[in-house]
């Protein structure tokens, strides 16, 4: 019974993240009439241990451009108005999520969430799918009961990388 209930409200919060965010009309401190976002965009650094082979990965398979690079050790990746930095690991550590993989837990056994533009998940997948990414679902994108539909890539370091959008 008590597994039953954290089910539930762990799906109606999600419905209503899913829901502000679909709305995005967030704002972050105060908010003025010449900045109402102060924030503007989130640019996730993985850290890879070939930068050459994820490089090769974000542009050949993904779609990225390479933006910014610095030698072997750093790159900043842009596709769409989205950036995300690779760092060359200087050390073997394993930074992926995988203290939440160890237990299927559906709302945090992912590394990486990319948010799409509305339709935009199937063509995608099926972008994907043809430069032959690793793609969890192997039939298409998924409807997940909080209303959002994605699908999983996964990149050469084992990231799970999903890409989504809110359900028309």
């Amino acid at each position: 019974m008590k597994s039953t209930f954290v089910a539930v409200a762990a799906v109606v919060v999600a419905m209503s993240i899913t829901s502000a965010w679909a709305e995005d009309k967030s704002t972050s401190g105060p908010a003025t009439a010449a900045s109402p976002k102060q924030l503007q965009k989130i640019s996730p650094l993985l850290q890879v241990a070939d930068m050459k082979k994820s490089l090769e990965f974000y542009t050949k398979k993904l779609g990225f451009a390479v933006k910014w690079k610095d030698g072997d050790g750093f790159a900043i990746l842009s596709r769409d108005g989205c950036d995300l930095f690779l760092g060359q690991n200087q050390t073997k550590v394993d930074l992926r999520n995988s203290t939440a993989r160890a237990k299927k837990d559906g709302f945090a056994s992912y590394d990486l969430h990319i948010h799409c533009a509305p339709g935009a998940v199937d063509a995608l997948w099926k972008e994907f799918r043809k430069a032959d990414a690793e793609i969890l679902e192997k039939d298409g994108p998924v409807n997940r009961e909080y209303g959002i539909r994605d699908f999983t890539v996964v990149d050469p370091d084992g990231y799970l990388i999903v890409f989504g959008s809110p359900i028309d």
